[in-house]
């Protein structure tokens, strides 16, 4: 569904609140790749091959396996295949040519938000902790795309800071989307 004037004007609005701030929505997301030769117990660089078309590649903070491995450079695919993925720790358990690899990378969208405390009449019944924030966030990024419903796995930044996302409530004008009223939990 594409994004109507509607919701631009909406998202133009909330860019010109006073308190409105950019934030970063944080969605990580799974690909499926594989290793490029056999790599005994101890290797801490690999190849990786079957990128799939369209995926950036890797970059310090992304994570791979059951352990999990946690990427120590950027490496962008050439022709489906990365060539030489750090990370740490070293692998614990051998890797035969083909192993199957799932990458955990985080995309990042600025978006403009309003973020505020919620009213003391929700901490005192317990609906929401004290250290919760209300983040009332555009439905648009600041490139003009729509973003897609926050659920509990995606993240927010804040002035730094990694929040976790709690409960959502969309709001709507016309039937569309225009806004996420979030609870940031951190």
């Amino acid at each position: 569904m594409g994004v109507s004037a509607r919701s631009r004007r909406v998202t133009q609005v909330i860019r010109k609140c006073p308190g409105s701030e950019d934030i970063i929505f944080r969605r990580v997301t799974t690909t499926a790749a594989k290793s490029g030769a056999a790599y005994p117990i101890g290797t801490s660089t690999i190849n990786v091959t079957n990128c799939s078309a369209g995926w950036g590649g890797v970059v310090p903070g992304d994570t791979f396996g059951t352990y999990p491995y946690a990427v120590s450079n950027t490496v962008a695919p050439v022709a489906g295949v990365m060539t030489g993925v750090t990370f740490t720790p070293a692998i614990t358990m051998a890797l035969t040519n083909g192993s199957a690899l799932s990458f955990n990378h985080a995309i990042d969208t600025t978006v403009r938000a309003e973020v505020t405390s919620f009213d003391q009449a929700m901490i005192a019944m317990g609906v929401v902790s004290i250290s919760d924030l209300k983040v009332t966030m555009s439905a648009i990024d600041n490139t003009g795309s729509a973003l897609p419903t926050p659920i509990p796995t995606d993240k927010l930044v804040i002035g730094g800071k990694v929040l976790s996302v709690g409960a959502v409530r969309q709001i709507r004008i016309d039937g569309q989307i225009v806004m996420f009223e979030i609870q940031a939990k951190g």
